[in-house]
């Protein structure tokens, strides 16, 4: 296991930095002197994310399948027209190999995007609060929902926002006001960005909030408590254990 030092080397500081890079540096945040990819379980967590897209590919190609069988069985059951039944049976093809193309052409761009930002761009580690976009129900956390990531900077005002759905292992792991520490990849003020969770486990893309306040409550922007963001911004700054996928 070679360990990567989480300060660049001499090297590593001859480097142009990108903006994005430059971002978390000017805030004293860590940022990994290898891209994504090479860092971590940065590649695992990446082949599980492409994984789900083939999976949700492959379940929705049998849903379609299973719905025009259905579709036709009920039709030659009730009219018992064999040409009406090949009419249905035309339609439904027509409309599932359309719906199943437009999503084979958006997990394609995703993966190909999702590879590119963690092949392309070093992790940058960045403190954040989360909170649950649109309607939640008062006392109920949206675990599963989209929510907005509002990146802090050391004294608590937001500096990037950022739109993604969070797994509940991972949101587990936030405060209980949704403060929390990930890793970026990419600019966060462009088109995408990828996410990790601390260890690159889990890899998934993000892209920027919209505009205007979070519809779930809480003013806009908030930081965590003083206590918290110390904390939070200490996990940002050190000790993070940067280690190659060859581990």
């Amino acid at each position: 296991m070679r360990a990567i030092s989480s300060h660049p080397d001499p090297a590593d500081q001859g480097r142009p930095r990108t903006s994005d890079e430059a971002a978390a540096l000017a805030h004293g945040y860590q940022v990994s002197p290898a891209p994504a990819i090479e860092v971590a379980a940065t590649a695992g967590g990446l082949a599980r994310q492409l994984d789900v897209y083939g999976a949700t590919g492959r379940m929705l190609r049998s849903s379609l399948l299973g719905v025009m069988l259905l579709a036709a069985a009920v039709v030659a059951l009730v009219d018992g027209s064999e040409p009406l039944v090949a009419v249905v049976m035309a339609g439904l093809l027509l409309t599932g190999a359309s719906m199943w193309l437009v999503y084979r052409r958006r997990a394609g761009r995703r993966s190909r995007q999702l590879t590119e930002l963690v092949t392309q761009h070093p992790w940058q580690v960045w403190p954040l609060r989360s909170e649950a976009l649109g309607s939640v129900p008062p006392g109920r956390a949206a675990p599963l929902g989209e929510r907005r990531l509002t990146l802090l900077s050391p004294e608590g005002r937001a500096v990037y926002e950022l739109r993604s759905f969070v797994h509940p292992e991972v949101a587990a792991e936030f405060t209980e006001e949704g403060g929390g520490v990930l890793w970026v990849a990419g600019a966060p003020d462009g088109p995408a960005v990828a996410l990790a969770a601390p260890g690159g486990a889990r890899v998934w893309p993000a892209s920027p909030a919209p505009p205007g306040p979070p519809a779930a409550p809480g003013p806009p922007g908030a930081a965590p408590r003083a206590e918290v963001l110390a904390r939070l911004v200490a996990r940002a700054r050190s000790g993070t254990a940067w280690t190659d996928r060859t581990a």
